[in-house]
């Protein structure tokens, strides 16, 4: 029919405007995931769980200021590290993600806002949906040895947040190439040396029990970066 034509014709218009928008507010990457392509997630964790009408998913990211990781030591540059790395990131990017659902909103589509780090299941390591694995899905990067994302833009260093949208938006192919230099340095720096030798398996509680984060204060005694 004539109205399915134009709506597949505004198909590529609208998610390029999604695009554009994000970077405008901020965003430095952005791609976008089908939702065919969260199959096989985990129960409870996939995006039709959060969002029921779920179609195309939307995953953006903020790069890490290079001067402070360098510079990460105990005293103030930790201090630094845990606000423009963690809290003002988590922060800029839920407004991010807020002002994409709003962009949507108003062009008659339903969105959802998964905001970095909250809320998440503390005994399971995990939150109600994975920001990295949806990354993946969104054509930003691939996983490398240090179980984080790595990008062709910023290597493992961003902060990701993601939205949920029942707009059927054109998805990014997905990056063949493995990113990841081989170089087996994450591994070997890793104090706590939280991945299996054999099966590269990441044990997510050693690694949190080493970074041992203290509720009562909001400090991390010994941030990785």
């Amino acid at each position: 029919s004539k109205d399915k034509e134009k709506k597949m014709k505004e198909k590529p218009d609208l998610t390029q405007e999604v695009k554009d928008f994000t970077l405008e507010c901020g965003a430095d990457i952005v791609g976008v995931a089908s939702i065919d392509r969260f199959d096989g997630a985990p129960d409870g964790f996939h995006p039709t769980d959060v969002m029921n009408s779920t179609k195309s998913v939307i995953t953006f990211a903020r790069k890490f200021i290079m001067g402070i990781l360098d510079e990460l030591a105990p005293g103030r540059q930790r201090l630094s590290y845990k606000h423009h790395m963690y809290a003002h990131k988590n922060t800029y990017n839920t407004f991010t993600g807020y002002d994409i659902a709003r962009f949507l909103e108003k062009r008659g589509f339903k969105a959802f806002v998964i905001q970095p780090t909250t809320p998440y299941y503390a005994h399971e390591f995990r939150g109600v949906m994975s920001h990295r694995h949806a990354a993946i899905r969104a054509g930003l990067g691939v996983f490398g040895k240090n179980n984080l994302v790595l990008t062709r833009e910023f290597g493992p260093r961003q902060r990701f947040c993601t939205v949920l949208t029942d707009a059927e938006l054109v998805p990014d192919p997905l990056i063949e190439k493995d990113l990841c230099m081989d170089c087996n340095t994450c591994r070997e720096g890793c104090p706590v040396q939280a991945w299996d030798p054999k099966s590269g398996i990441f044990y997510k509680p050693v690694c949190a029990h080493h970074q041992n984060w203290n509720r009562a204060d909001q400090e991390c005694k010994q941030p990785c970066g």
